[in-house]
Order: C-alpha cells, then structure tokens, then sequence
C-alpha cells in the first residue's frame, strides 16, 4: 500500500506573521493608558533591531547631541535595553512617561554613552595597529593548498576529485585562486615538458594526470567566470509600516474652539470604512467612504482607497448645529446624514490640510 507523505505546509512571510499577531494582540497602542500593557504588546511584536532604530529616531527628534547619538549607534544593539526603545516610542507618540520610567530611560542612556566610548577607544586602538591584507590571503591560501593536497591523495588511490566543485565548497576568491594556481602550474608544465625522467616517472598514469591538471585549471577559469556573472537578488520583503508612521507627515487640525469640536487621532484613519472631515476655512463638510475591504489609507498629506463616485462634500450653513447632529448620530443616521443638507455637492480632493478637521472615523 502506498504512504502519501504529508506536504509541508507552506511557510508563512514576515508580513502575514505580523497581521496574524495584530488581529489576536490588537494594533499598537498609541495612547498609552496602561504602561505593562503596552510594553508587553512591544515585547512581543518587534525586536532589538527596532528598539534601536525607534530610539535613535526619538533623540534625534528630541534635540540630543550628535556624539550622543553617535555613542548609542556605535553600541551593539543587544546592549540597547529593549524597554527604552519601546519608551522612546511611546514618546514619538505623544505620550508623557512617569517620572520613574523617565528616570530609568536616562540612567540606561547614561550607560549607553559609556559604552559608546569605550567602543570608540577600542575601535582607535585597532585602527593603530598595522594590518597586512597580503598575509591574512597567503595564510588562507596556504590552509586552501594543504586541504588540496589532501585530496589528491586521495586521487593517487582513484577517488575522484572536481577542482570546481571545491572552489564552490570553500567560496574561493581571485586573491586565493591565483595563489593556488601559481603554485601547481609547474605540475603540468613538467608533465608537458617531453622529459624522459618525468615520462619514466609517470609511466602509463601520464596521460591520466596531463587531463587531471588540464581539468584542474579548467575548473579554475570557469568557477572565475560563473562569479563574474550577475546574479538576479530576490526582491527583499518590504517591512510593513505602522498606522503612526503611515500618518505622521499629515497635517490637520487639531482643534476648533468655536465649534466646540477636536480632531480624532489620524492614525485611526488607517483602514477605516468612512471618514468624516469638516473645513473649518470654506465650512465644507467632507465625507469620504472607502472604496473597498482594504479602507482607505493615507499617503503623505493625501487620502488613498476612498470611493471617487459616492464621497461627497457640502457647505453648512449653521455649522454648530449640523456638526453636533453629526456627533451624536448612529450609523444608521449616518447614511442620510449629507442627503439631508440642502446645500450643493461637489466632489472632494482627498487632500488633508491645517484646516480640516478629522470629526468622525468609523471603522
């Protein structure tokens, strides 16, 4: 009877892990109310690599020094306390630390700008001392020779050996290569020589060996050119971006005064089925609905994914009142809410400026 071997199951990317993980452990959060929370949450959706990276954004964002910031980049970054990147974060969010978490972010930058010294110190200790390129690739090609002349002793006993291969097996490069070629050239030299000692002391194996060096440097030659060819670089993943960073060049309005009104938190935008906005400069208000399962998303100053045909915009004449109603209505409400305007409608732009206004944003 036959056995059906399972097939493997294909190996998920980076970027499906990762929206895996959002849907069971919920989006970043950005406005911290809970600090363990919002640690663990970073703990477990990123790494050292990106602690580092969102800690070296915050201080330049925040004004420190430039050899400040050259000590931390100097550090490895399994020196950098996981904890002060993902506080550091938190900052460029907008969040104010306690004065605890303050503290401990400060005394671990502290020890990050000693390390980054010391490292420095080292780094001028070993730029002093005199480095000779030639002998480290004659070191290695002598250890490359030696393992070869292991195996044509194994050759002499009929084992049989690819000189290509090899030089595949050890990432041999030009440096080395020419090393080991300059060094057994004489080999076929003497056996092409016409000698009669050498054809005496090769016997009936002379033929064998005269194709054994010839293949030989054949190998060679072909290895050389095969690496000169240009190898095609699978397209690299590219990293998904969060909602904060997807948002963080759109400029709006925070808030009206006179209307009573603030603007929801623009990464809220990200994916979202409809997006109400109000221009506090024309009184125009805005509705954008997305186009598809997608939502819309945000590309610089400017809306994407929003459906051209049924978004709308339309000029309040007693603003107060019409954006209060909007406030409080219900998404059954919602549906009528422009129909019921009396106004004209004209059809948006899908730019977002100083003077907008995010009043609603419905998931």
């Amino acid at each position: 009877m036959a056995i059906k071997l399972k097939a493997k199951p294909k190996q998920k990317s980076r970027v499906v892990i990762k929206s895996i993980d959002e849907k069971h452990y919920g989006p970043e959060p950005v406005v911290v109310t809970d600090t363990t929370h919002a640690l663990n949450w970073y703990n477990y959706m990123y790494d050292h690599e990106k602690a580092r990276d969102w800690l070296l954004e915050h201080m330049k964002k925040s004004g420190f020094e430039k050899a400040q910031i050259e000590a931390v980049k100097r550090c490895s970054k399994y020196k950098i306390p996981t904890t002060i990147g993902w506080q550091a974060r938190m900052m460029m969010n907008g969040n104010t630390l306690s004065e605890s978490s303050m503290n401990f972010f400060n005394q671990q930058l502290d020890l990050l700008f000693a390390e980054g010294e010391r490292v420095k110190q080292e780094e001028v200790e070993d730029t002093a001392k005199p480095v000779d390129i030639q002998a480290r690739v004659r070191d290695k090609a002598n250890a490359i020779i030696t393992n070869i002349e292991e195996e044509l002793d194994l050759v002499m006993d009929g084992k049989e050996f690819s000189m290509y291969t090899f030089c595949q097996a050890n990432e041999l490069n030009p440096q080395i290569l020419n090393i080991v070629t300059d060094h057994y050239r004489p080999q076929l030299e003497e056996i092409l020589s016409n000698d009669e000692q050498v054809n005496e002391a090769y016997g009936k194996r002379q033929k064998f060996w005269t194709n054994f060096w010839n293949n030989f440097f054949a190998d060679i030659d072909r290895y050389l050119n095969n690496k000169k060819v240009v190898k095609v670089r699978k397209p690299r993943e590219k990293k998904a971006k969060s909602a904060v960073d997807l948002v963080k060049n759109l400029k709006y309005q925070k808030e009206e005064p006179s209307l009573k009104i603030v603007s929801a938190h623009p990464a809220e935008i990200i994916g979202c089925q409809q997006l109400w906005v109000y221009n506090t400069k024309y009184r125009k208000l805005i509705q954008y609905l997305a186009v598809g399962p997608a939502g819309i998303q945000v590309k610089g100053t400017t809306l994407t994914g929003w459906d051209v045909e049924s978004s709308m915009s339309k000029t309040l004449r007693k603003p107060e009142e019409s954006l209060t109603e909007l406030l409080s209505a219900g998404r059954v409400g919602l549906r009528s809410f422009m129909s019921n305007i009396k106004t004209s409608e004209s059809q948006p732009n899908g730019r977002i400026n100083q003077e907008c206004i995010l009043l609603r944003i419905i998931k």
